[in-house]
């Protein structure tokens, strides 16, 4: 494990940046497109030796515009929170590369950050803040020169790198950029990266084989992300092989449900094997039936019957998330919705029957409220079921989810639009179920997404989620509310390669020092001279 994460964060730590599958190719290529607000850029000095060719497909390159909105999303989504260096402090820290660790507080969060394997090494180019200057002028003073060019060499203890830190370094003042690179004409190819790869704010191209070098289990021929900023990139993966830990889910996601801002966090996918499923538990209440006496069995023959068809409307889609403070939320996939939810309801009648039955031969059942079409939304009838002192009945983890009155109210609704039966559990579920009908339906229908493998949502801060790790119980997890816009991710297979389309707001960036993490990004410089 800490050789994996020393491999990836070697490769990400300076540009933890996305990058583009192209559809024409099918490769992973720097994307085309203006690059608006470059800066002039000095030319290098005279006796710095030609750079290396940089080729459109490499093992690993890199390129981020934006590097603080950068860095405080990969802070959220590891949960290290929102101060850019905070987070870049805490990767460089973790590799164990002590030179980049004394940079933090000199880099530039507001301009590019570029980096590439080339012929055997690590390249990366990062800019400095112009006041930042003298600090690492006196960091690189007194180390052994190389060329003639200014160049210096780092002379770093050992470190588990894979592939290794680089050996030189070169500060070129004009232009306020720092070189690493393991030779002179590396060097000189620093400079080139952003000309070569930052044609979108965010690149990135990596080589399944690196990562293997590291981690040998890795599924992956190649890697890449591509978008103009954090808010909207895609994931690309060029798969070896069906993935063993996805082989139980299959396309199907019921993605147009998470268009929710009241949703906390959710997730959606198809159960591959939702038919065997189906099939034991049928299996499992038919038998219990026939083991009972006679009279017990021909009550509970109809309602076996009813319970196998709520069981054969399920069509293997299902979602789970948080809701509304207090509020879980369930969909389950139907290809007839309406008919699926007065299955459901045709089983509750029956089970209200039965219990009621109980009750006149003095059996102590728990007492169930149910009301149809307690309320309409999105043109959809919501029916609604009360269970009462149900604190006797459930865990004290989900104690949250029953009202003030003791019962638990779980609301549910057959949606056309949606493809499946929605479930609202909580105090105050039909209020709820309502809200997230109404809210999602003008989204893309379920019959529009049954190509989506996974979809997922959620709308936590970062710091929150670290705080939550470790959990191990579901209270803490039923108090949330949304805290920012949602974050949605949908990932789409086609063979063994897959794409993960992810979009959302633009990460608060919390500064701690000056101004170079608020400054507007700038993208790559633009050459003064031929």
């Amino acid at each position: 494990m800490r050789r994996s994460a020393r491999l990836l964060l070697s490769l990400l730590m300076l540009a933890p940046v996305a990058c583009k599958h192209d559809p024409k190719t099918g490769a992973n290529t720097p994307g085309s497109g203006d690059v608006r607000g470059r800066e002039r850029e000095a030319p290098p000095p005279p006796a710095m030796p030609r750079p290396y060719s940089l080729a459109a497909k490499p093992a690993f390159a890199s390129h981020v515009a934006a590097p603080a909105p950068a860095l405080v999303a990969l802070g959220q989504t590891l949960g290290l929170g929102n101060e850019p260096r905070a987070v870049l402090r805490e990767l460089v820290g973790a590799v164990g590369l002590s030179f980049e660790g004394q940079l933090v507080d000199d880099l530039d969060l507001a301009r590019p950050w570029s980096a590439a394997l080339v012929e055997g090494q690590l390249v990366v180019q990062v800019p400095i803040e112009r006041t930042r200057l003298p600090q690492v002028q006196a960091l690189l003073r007194g180390k052994k020169a190389v060329g003639k060019f200014g160049a210096v060499e780092l002379a770093r203890e050992p470190v588990e790198m894979t592939p290794p830190p680089p050996k030189l370094a070169w500060l070129d003042t004009a232009n306020a950029t720092l070189a690493l690179a393991s030779d002179e004409r590396g060097l000189a190819t620093a400079r080139e990266l952003g000309h070569a790869y930052g044609k979108h704010g965010l690149y990135l191209t990596l080589d399944g084989a690196e990562v293997r070098k590291g981690v040998p289990s890795f599924p992956f021929n190649r890697i890449g992300l591509v978008g103009e900023d954090v808010t909207d990139f895609r994931l690309t993966a060029d798969g070896d092989g069906p993935i063993a830990q996805l082989s139980d889910f299959t396309e199907g996601a019921l993605t147009g449900l998470l268009a929710s801002p009241s949703i906390v966090a959710a997730a959606s996918s198809r159960y591959a094997k939702y038919q065997s499923v189906v099939k034991d538990l049928i299996g499992q209440a038919t038998r219990t039936v026939d083991k009972q006496n006679f009279l017990v069995k021909g009550v509970l023959e109809d309602m076996l019957k009813r319970y196998n068809a709520v069981l054969r409307s399920w069509n293997g889609r299902v979602l789970v998330g948080l809701g509304a403070q207090r509020h879980l939320l369930l969909a389950l996939g139907a290809d007839d919705p309406k008919k699926a939810s007065g299955a459901v309801g045709s089983l509750i009648d029956s089970v209200l029957g039965n219990l009621d039955l109980a009750r006149t031969f003095g059996v102590s059942v728990p007492k169930l409220r149910f009301k149809r079409n307690r309320s309409t939304a999105a043109g959809v009838s919501i029916h609604v079921i009360a269970v009462d002192n149900a604190r006797k009945l459930l865990p004290p983890e989900l104690a949250p989810l029953i009202d003030a009155e003791g019962a638990l109210r779980i609301a549910f609704a057959g949606s056309d639009h949606a493809g499946a039966v929605v479930v609202a559990i909580g105090p105050s579920a039909n209020e709820a179920l309502g809200e997230w009908l109404e809210q999602t339906k003008g989204a893309t229908p379920g019959s529009k997404t049954t190509g989506d493998l996974l979809s997922a949502a959620f709308a936590v801060e970062g710091e929150l989620l670290s705080q939550l790790r470790g959990l191990e119980s579901l209270a803490p997890l039923l108090g949330l509310t949304p805290a920012r816009e949602p974050t949605h991710a949908v990932v789409t297979r086609k063979g063994d390669d897959f794409d993960v389309h992810v979009t959302g707001p633009m990460p608060r960036v919390v500064a701690s020092r000056g101004s170079g993490a608020a400054r507007p990004p700038r993208t790559a410089p633009v050459r003064s001279g031929p």
